[in-house]
């Protein structure tokens, strides 16, 4: 059985990228030091809505 080197450069390629996306996509999504949706700005009342015309 004979494989083409070039069927396999592609093989590499192809499967390389996948994981450097799947790695990508899986950072994006990992929580942070600190998570900045669950703490309310500094000076900003808990029930603040932050609409003016309120």
């Amino acid at each position: 059985m004979k494989v083409s080197p070039l069927f396999l450069l592609e093989f590499l390629l192809f499967n390389g990228g996948a994981l450097v996306w799947a790695a990508w996509e899986y950072w994006q999504i990992r929580p942070g030091k600190t998570d900045k949706t669950s703490t309310p700005e500094a000076g900003a009342s808990a029930d603040d809505t932050g609409h003016p015309e309120r």
